[in-house]
């Protein structure tokens, strides 16, 4: 099913030039999907391309997400040349360090841009053309953040949130309208791609990144309107829905160890910093 749904299809990856996105690519392009690409790192981006083996040219662009005239431009210039994706996968995600006093407004701000807002203006940039052929899915690959409040990543929590939010809403609308336009909400865990180094997780797995890519296509594919990572993050909502807050605190605290998970967190090296990375 999932090479049928792919096959001949315009796929656009955020924040493909490592990571989930880059392993997304790769498992694309052998799916016979066309490929759009985007990121930051010029330089990851070509080594992706030198990898990929694709039978169709694979489209690169160098875009600042967290620059919303630099989205218009691309979304702009995609529609220009009929390029509009058939696909769109929400990928890009970046994470400030520190405690929330401790950061600064801009780098704050970019957080939001960057996990929040792009995905909304993309997708609405790009969206009439999708509807217009009255053919396409949209995935964004937001986070278990977006479910459970977490000490140590207020920011990046509240733009995952916001992430869910907005996913959630536009699937209503759409389904409202009578569209074939599917959503999907992805909110996995921890993922050991290097982008929360030093978090610790006393009894919830830290996912592979292989199998992560793999389960998210498939779930586009599906259709289905949320993939969560691993199996307990299923239950967040329920807990949440019947438990008193103490205990449900006590349960994400005491006994999984979550609120304690990003003690001795120090992410990314210097030399990638820079760079917009899957979650």
């Amino acid at each position: 099913m999932t090479q049928a749904f792919y096959s001949g299809k315009s796929v656009l990856i955020t924040g493909a030039a490592s990571g989930i996105g880059a392993l997304m690519a790769e498992k694309l392009a052998l799916l016979g999907a066309q490929l759009f690409l985007l990121d930051r790192d010029e330089e990851g981006l070509r080594a992706l391309c030198h990898r990929l083996k694709s039978p169709h040219p694979v489209h690169t662009a160098v875009v600042d997400l967290s620059d919303a005239e630099a989205i218009r431009v691309y979304a702009e210039s995609l529609r220009a040349e009929g390029h509009a994706p058939t696909v769109l996968l929400h990928n890009a995600g970046i994470v400030a360090k520190g405690q929330f006093h401790e950061q600064e407004a801009s780098g704050m701000e970019k957080v939001l841009q960057v996990n929040a807002l792009a995905p909304i203006l993309l997708t609405r940039h790009l969206l009439p053309a999708m509807q217009a052929r009255q053919e396409g899915a949209i995935a964004i690959i937001a986070s278990a953040a977006g479910l459970v409040a977490n000490p140590g990543m207020a920011v990046y929590a509240s733009s995952k949130w916001a992430a869910v939010g907005w996913a959630d809403s536009l699937h209503l609308e759409l389904k409202r309208a009578g569209s074939p336009i599917s959503v999907t909400t992805v909110m996995p865990y921890y993922i050991s791609t290097g982008m929360f180094e030093g978090v610790r997780s006393p009894i919830l797995p830290i996912l592979k990144p292989e199998r992560v890519a793999e389960r998210i296509l498939k779930a586009v594919a599906r259709r289905r309107r949320y993939l969560s990572m691993p199996l307990p993050m299923r239950l967040i909502r329920l807990c949440q829905g019947i438990l008193p807050l103490a205990l449900y605190d006590w349960l994400m605290g005491s006994v999984l160890g979550i609120y304690s998970s990003m003690d001795h967190f120090v992410g990314r090296s210097e030399s990638q910093k820079s760079k917009q990375h899957a979650n």
